[in-house]
C-alpha cells in the first residue's frame, strides 16, 4: 500500500517543519537486514495513535506498529520510512499481499520440522522407473519368478582417472626407491593388513550380483498373492531373506511353520534355519530345517 493512503496518520505531529505539500511515492532503494536493526535504530520514540509509533533511526524516522484497518486494508502490508531530519517523505516499501499464502505456521509445519533428516524423501523419478520396470517385468516361469534387473535409463558420464592414478603410483615406487627403510615398513604394514583380513587383493572377475530390491519386491509380491494371518505375519517380520517372529504357543508355532514352508515352496524357496526356545517345537520339525548350533 501507498503510504500516502493513510495521511491522516501524520497530521497530528509536533514536527520542526511541516510536510511538504505534494508527496511522492518512490521505490524500495536498499533493503537492510535484521542483524544490522539495532546499529540504527536510537532510543528516541514517539506515539502516534494506539498501536503506531515513530521511532528514530540514524537513517530518519521510521513509522512502525498497528492501525486500526478496515478487512480490506487488511490484505495490503503498510510502511512508510521518514527520511531526513527536515522533512517527511512518504514511499511505497511494500505490495499486496498473496491472500493465498499462509502466513501463520500451522501445528504441521513444526511437526514436519521434526522429522528432517529422519523422513523418506518422496520417491524421485529413478525410484518411479524402477519400480514400473520391476512391476512390468516381473512374471512366474516354472515355479520361479523372474524379473528384469533394474538398469539405469542415462548412465552418468565417469571422468577417466587412470592415468591420475598410475602417475601417483610412478611417484610412489620413486619415493620409495630412494628411501628403503621406508619402503621395508612400507611392505609390513601391506601385508600386516593382508593376514588380519583389513584388506584383500581386488580380483579382476566381473561377478553379477542381483540387487537387494528385487528379492525384497519379489517377496512383497508374493506375499500380497496370500490373504491369510501368516502371510501378514511375514511380511510384517522379514528383513531381507530373514524372518523373525513368534506366537503364544507350540501348537500354533508348527502351524506357522507349515503355512510359511508352503509360501515359499510356492515359489521355489526353501524356508529354513529355523530356531526356537520351545524343545517341543524343534522335536516337531524336520533335522535340516533347524539352525545349526553355532
Amino acid at each position: 500500500m501507498y503510504a500516502r493512503k493513510c495521511k491522516y496518520l501524520c497530521n497530528n505531529l509536533q514536527l520542526a517543519d511541516t510536510l511538504p505539500s505534494s508527496l511522492e511515492s518512490s521505490t524500495i532503494e536498499i533493503l537492510i537486514g535484521n542483524d544490522y536493526y539495532l546499529d540504527i535504530i536510537l532510543p528516541q520514540k514517539i506515539e502516534i495513535q494506539q498501536g503506531l509509533y515513530l521511532l528514530g533511526s540514524k537513517l530518519g524516522w521510521i513509522l512502525t506498529g498497528r492501525s486500526q484497518l478496515s478487512d480490506e486494508e487488511r490484505e495490503n502490508k503498510m510502511t512508510m520510512t521518514v527520511n531526513g531530519l527536515l522533512s517527511i517523505t512518504e514511499c511505497c516499501l511494500h505490495s499486496t499481499i498473496d491472500t493465498c499464502l499462509q502466513i501463520k505456521p500451522s501445528i504441521e509445519d513444526f511437526w514436519k520440522l521434526e522429522t528432517i533428516g529422519i523422513q523418506d524423501c518422496p520417491y524421485t523419478s529413478d525410484d518411479e522407473n524402477t519400480l514400473s520396470n520391476f512391476v512390468t517385468s516381473l512374471k512366474m516361469e516354472n515355479g520361479r519368478y523372474q524379473v528384469a534387473w533394474p538398469w539405469k535409463e542415462k548412465l552418468p558420464e565417469l571422468p577417466e582417472n587412470r592415468e591420475l592414478a598410475y602417475g601417483r603410483l610412478k611417484s610412489l615406487f620413486q619415493k620409495m626407491k630412494n628411501n628403503p627403510d621406508l619402503l621395508n615398513k612400507y611392505d609390513e604394514i601391506i601385508q600386516d593388513q593382508c593376514k588380519k583380513g583389513i584388506i584383500e587383493k581386488v580380483s579382476n572377475q566381473c561377478r553379477v550380483i542381483s540387487s537387494p530390491f528385487l528379492l525384497a519386491a519379489t517377496l512383497e509380491y508374493h506375499l500380497d498373492t496370500y490373504k491369510n494371518a501368516t502371510a501378514a505375519n511375514i511380511r510384517e517380520n522379514i528383513y531381507v531373506d530373514n524372518v523373525i517372529t513368534g506366537v503364544d504357543s507350540t501348537e500354533n508355532a508348527v502351524t506357522l511353520y507349515k503355512e510359511a514352508k508352503q509360501i515359499f515352496s510356492d515359489a521355489s524357496m526353501n524356508l529354513r534355519e529355523w530356531a526356537s526356545n520351545s524343545q517341543k517345537f524343534l522335536e516337531c520339525i524336520p533335522k535340516e530345517d533347524q539352525a545349526r548350533e553355532n
